[in-house]
């Protein structure tokens, strides 16, 4: 079937009966990053649908970040007007994607990690000219990285009270033949 062929080749793939085409997109691995600015860093999450694998360098004031195996969905370049992050660009490489991160000016630390549940990249990248709060705030952030994230638990709903007379509603099944199952008070099947 069409749904086995998608899992095996791990793209959507869709017959077209006019002209006889088949298209195969592949599934999206890596999303847009959500980007949050402090005064004394700036933090960049970049979620996954499947288990990371990264390689990180940092050369020039661009952190270049390979994910072998992840996909995005198109190329793209977000510009931020942000003292330790000009800009973030993903593109799609022949075995994965990579990022860059062109960094601002005196920027030359930063942490990276990848966490589970849910898979994400997590890049911490040190603002260099507040460094009062930097240290501090570098713990908290250290601690972050490391401690799981916790998942919203849905709330179940509670049963609502029994109806006032009725204390319990029994089905008996009947098993075919001569078996038809309980009468009801009146006699009914």
């Amino acid at each position: 079937s069409s749904k086995e062929f998608e899992e095996v080749v791990d793209c959507q793939v869709v017959w077209d009966d006019d002209t006889l085409t088949l298209t195969a997109s592949p599934n999206v691995t890596l999303f847009s990053p959500r980007i949050t600015s402090r005064a004394t860093a700036t933090r960049v999450v970049f979620e996954s649908a499947d288990p990371l694998e990264y390689h990180d360098r940092l050369k020039g004031g661009i952190l270049t970040i390979e994910v072998p195996k992840a996909r995005i969905e198109k190329e793209e370049t977000i510009r931020i007007k942000d003292p330790v992050l000009k800009a973030v660009t993903l593109s799609k490489a022949r075995k994965g994607a990579v990022l860059k991160l062109q960094l601002g000016e005196g920027v030359t630390s930063y942490l990276a990690s990848a966490v589970e549940k849910p898979y994400r990249l997590i890049l911490q990248i040190r603002n260099p000219k507040a460094p009062e709060a930097a240290e501090e705030e570098e713990k908290i952030s250290q601690a972050i990285l490391e401690s799981p994230v916790p998942l919203p638990i849905p709330e179940v709903a509670k049963p609502k009270s029994r109806a006032k007379g009725i204390k319990n509603i029994v089905v008996d099944a009947g098993h075919g033949g001569e078996d038809t199952g309980a009468l009801g008070k009146d006699g009914t099947k």
